[in-house]
Parts: C-alpha cells; structure tokens; sequence
C-alpha cells in the first residue's frame, strides 16, 4: 500500500520562532521517525515563504512541505478560529487526490508517537469509512445536539475509496459552521457563542455529514489513538495502558505537560516566558 501522514498548519503570529505548532510539529515528527522512517510525511504550511531555513530544523526523512496560503469562508465571524480551522480537511483531501496514495492519516502537531502506526492503515484504511476519534467534550454535543457521539478531528484517516466525500463533507463543514452562527447570533456567552461555534463546531460538521450518508464516522481503538481531554484520568491508567497507546493526542492545553518545549514557545510568544 501506498500511505502517508499529512500535518496541515498556518502560522499566524508572522514568524515561526513565535508559533508553538511548529515546536510540536518537530517533536510529534521525531516521536514517529524513532519508529518508522519510511512512512511519507506530509506537511502543509501557511502562509507561502513563512518556513524559510526553519525546515531544517525537523528531521527531513522522506518528509516533504507543501507551502499554501490559508484562506476561510468569510460568511463566518471570527477570522482567527476560522482559518486555523479550514484547512486540514482540504489540504488531507488534495494529499490524498494528487499523491495517489491509498490511503493518508491526518494528525494535529499536538501528537506524540509511542510505536510505529504502519499498521493503522492496515487495521483502518482501504475502506470507504472514515475513522476518527469521539470527541472528548459532552458539553458541546448537548449544546448542539449532536448525534452519534461527535468527532474530535485531531487524528482521522481516509482512503481512496472516500475521495467521493471530499466535495460535500468541505461544503457542509463551512455551512454546518455558518448555520449554527445563524442560530446562536444573539448568544451572549461567548463560550457557545465564539468557542463552541466558531472553534469546536466545525469537526461536528463533518461526523453529521457522513451520518447522513449511511457511512457513520467510526472511532479507532484508545490503544491506537488516545485523546487527552482531561489530564488526570490519563495520569490515571495504569503503566502499561499508556505505553501501549501507538498515538497520544495530548491536546495543546496539556501542551506543558507532553510537549515543555512547544509550552515555552507559547509562554514567550505571550510575554510570560
């Protein structure tokens, strides 16, 4: 099989020294080349000219960048929360269409490896499902009601065989957005309002959207993929539970925990570090 990972980021603060992402990126990367160093690596970086000689400072084994420039629907009000949001999908899709690959897995930069994830696609992919994780927060699935369990997008895997997706799931995730900032437009908690639509909602899009098309999102197994949504209940599980998992979403708020060296990126790029 032909299959690859793919990073998709934009940074924002105008250079990378000052963007945390980037700082996780080399650490997710390095994690993953310990186990596997020929597995294609993808990684798509906005805006155009923002890497510079900063690539070097990743491990390049079969490691490729993708320079593009982010851009968002501009129906949708917060201009941050929705370009750091539109593009991983889209940039996943084009990886998928026009490196022919059989099958691609997409990864935040907040991400560690613990074993070589080869054989994740060979558990999850060639299939027309789309794998994913539940996400981690019930609050948001009530708050918009959402239906079978609702997706974290942090770590999702699509095949070939889904490319037939790729139109409408891009379409309804800016809709979906759009239409539940229709809905909650006199909210004045900006938690639902701002944090709930504009920054969590999107990846509802995508898990609703393939449940209307009888072809449910399915979620891969806490051994393979594991989200940290809540610190403690990780510390929680035993040794050998956390050792076993192949990957760990640690979620950027557990950043100082998993990740001190991209925590003091974040710390200094905000004047407390």
């Amino acid at each position: 099989m032909n299959n690859a990972l793919v990073y998709s980021m934009h940074v924002d603060e105008g250079e990378i020294a000052s963007n945390y992402s980037f700082e996780q990126l080399r650490l997710s990367i390095s994690t993953l080349r310990k186990y596997n160093k020929d597995l294609k690596v993808l990684v798509y970086i906005s805006p155009k000219g923002i890497l510079g000689t900063n690539k070097f400072k990743i491990d390049n084994t079969n490691l490729e960048f993708v320079e593009y420039n982010a851009d968002y629907d501009k129906r949708l009000n917060n201009r941050i929360y929705s370009i750091w949001t539109s593009h991983k999908w889209a940039n996943t899709f084009h990886a998928l269409r026009t490196g022919k690959f059989d099958n691609v897995i997409y990864m935040d930069s907040d991400t560690i490896f613990q074993k070589d994830p080869a054989y994740l696609f060979e558990k999850y992919g060639n299939t027309k499902t789309i794998y994913g994780k539940k996400d981690v927060s019930d609050t948001w699935l009530k708050v918009f009601n959402v239906r079978n369990g609702g997706m974290n997008d942090g770590v999702f895997l699509i095949s070939k065989k889904a490319l037939k997706y790729e139109k409408g799931l891009l379409e309804h995730r800016v809709q979906y957005v759009y239409d539940l900032q229709e809905k909650f437009k006199d909210e004045t908690d900006p938690n639902i309002a701002v944090t709930g639509v504009q920054w969590v909602a999107c990846q509802y899009a995508m898990s609703e959207y393939m449940l209307d098309q009888n072809n449910p999102i399915k979620f891969f197994d806490d051994e393979d993929v594991y989200v940290v949504g809540w610190l403690p209940t990780f510390k929680d599980l035993s040794f050998e539970e956390k050792t076993n998992m192949c990957v760990i979403h640690y979620l950027s708020y557990n950043m100082w925990y998993f990740a001190p060296n991209a925590f003091k990126v974040y710390e200094k790029a905000r004047g407390r570090g």
